[in-house]
């Protein structure tokens, strides 16, 4: 019996869902993943390629420490949407 994930991968692959490449990472190495991303961008096309976003985006560190938390949650959903 095929499995709903098996189900929902084979509709992907049949309506020409293009595949996702996920960079994870230090944000230590935020500049070596921006270059691995345009490296496999090119490498790879018809692919999607994500790396995390980088941290210091606000000057409030309240809202900086939320967004961060956000954008952590989606990094994480981009590796793995169905868990």
């Amino acid at each position: 019996m095929i499995t709903p994930e098996e189900q929902l991968a084979e509709a992907k692959r049949q309506l020409g869902f293009p595949g996702i490449v996920v960079i994870c990472g230090s944000m230590r190495f935020v500049a070596e993943m921006a270059e691995v991303e345009l490296r496999e961008t090119i490498a790879r096309p018809g692919k999607i390629v994500f790396k995390p976003v980088g941290d210091g985006l606000l000057s409030d560190p309240v809202e900086g420490e939320a967004l961060k938390v956000r954008l952590d949650n989606l990094h994480r959903w981009r590796i793995d949407p169905d868990a």
